[in-house]
């Protein structure tokens, strides 16, 4: 007979075995339907911009900064002491070799010459007499000798007396263009004391350096193009002339020198310039924008587009400038590689191209 006892223990285990059931039914994986019904679809294709790797010529180049100079530049000061009497140039105006900046004040100079010139007056006449009395044994060949040496002696003199007199006329010592000038006429000058400048503009040269790496890049007669910005859209052009004999320990490079056409004058010393150095042209260069390369450690990277999906591949630069990379390894012309919308790709990801941009135009 069954007891009430073991009812109650029946009616337990078959409680447990249901409650078992409903938790293994909760716990198991249901398809959900989609809207049409169907299985769940694998995750939508990224939309990313895909550019073809392509061909062409890269120049090679080397770029730094530098600072104009003038090819010829002088202070203009005073080699006599004196009150300035005239003044004969403009601020800023162009002038020529020889031309008579400002006159100093000079009449004891010009009385000095006038003594000298007739004490050498004298001493020609003297000697010109001693020579025919020398001739008719009138005076000895010791008398004629002391003759000839006072009139070099006067000669002299004079010679001396011209220069100091030329020196009251202060000239430009070659063809440039005048500074300000901080004096008056009336004004006092002492010797040596700067009164303007002078520079000359045309051609004007460049000083610049560049790194030691790059020196057997760089040769005499060899192109230059250059930026300023004080004229922003012009590129100017110039020639190396000079690369120094040694390399600077401290820097690590090398100065050079070059020189540029400034017949119109836009060029001036002083000027900040931005220096391109074509060193050779690498014919049939792989080139990709420089937006498509991401790194990883020391390592570049690009994602390649095969069978709709972005794959990782790592690629060797050459060379990066005006917004390009040449590629060495890793890639072949014509592959698909993402240019943008590569922060939202992953390796293996699908992806679709949402506009390709046109080809750039191979130069």
């Amino acid at each position: 007979m069954i007891t009430s006892k073991k009812i109650f223990l029946a009616a337990l285990i078959a409680g447990a075995v249901c409650v078992g059931i409903s938790v293994y039914a909760a716990d198991k994986p249901v398809d959900k339907p989609t809207a049409q019904g169907g299985p769940a679809s694998a995750p939508p294709a990224v939309p990313v911009v895909a550019v073809p790797v392509i061909k062409k010529d890269i120049a090679r180049t080397i770029t730094t900064v530098g600072s104009l100079l003038a090819s010829e530049s002088a202070d203009i000061n005073s080699e006599i002491a004196g009150k300035i009497e005239k003044i004969n140039f403009e601020e800023g105006m162009p002038v020529k070799k020889g031309d008579i900046l400002l006159e100093i004040d000079s009449g004891l100079l010009k009385a000095d010459f006038s003594k000298a010139d007739a004490a050498y007056r004298v001493a020609t006449a003297s000697l010109e007499r001693d020579r025919k009395l020398y001739g008719s044994k009138y005076i000895s060949t010791q008398e004629l000798d002391e003759s000839k040496s006072t009139l070099q002696q006067r000669q002299a003199e004079r010679d001396s007396a011209r220069i100091i007199l030329d020196r009251a006329m202060v000239k430009a010592p070659f063809d440039g263009l005048m500074g300000l000038r901080n004096f008056s006429v009336g004004d006092y000058v002492d010797i040596g004391k700067v009164l303007t400048t002078i520079d000359a503009y045309d051609p004007i040269n460049i000083e610049f350096s560049v790194p030691e790496r790059n020196f057997s890049d760089i040769r005499k007669d060899q192109t230059i193009s250059f930026e300023t910005d004080a004229w922003p859209s012009d590129v100017f052009n110039g020639k190396i002339y000079a690369v120094d004999s040694r390399i600077n320990p401290a820097t690590r490079s090398v100065q050079v020198k070059a020189m540029a056409d400034n017949a119109d004058g836009k060029l001036r010393s002083g000027m900040y310039a931005r220096i391109t150095i074509e060193t050779s042209v690498s014919q049939g260069s792989l080139v990709i924008p420089e937006e498509a390369v991401s790194s990883k450690g020391d390592k570049d990277f690009v994602f390649i587009i095969q069978d709709g999906k972005a794959n990782t591949r790592f690629i060797t630069i050459d060379t990066r400038q005006n917004g390009e990379v040449s590629v060495r390894e890793g890639l072949e012309e014509g592959d698909m590689i993402v240019a943008a919308g590569i922060q939202r790709v992953r390796e293996g990801m699908n992806v679709s191209i949402e506009k390709a941009p046109e080809q750039p135009v191979q130069k």
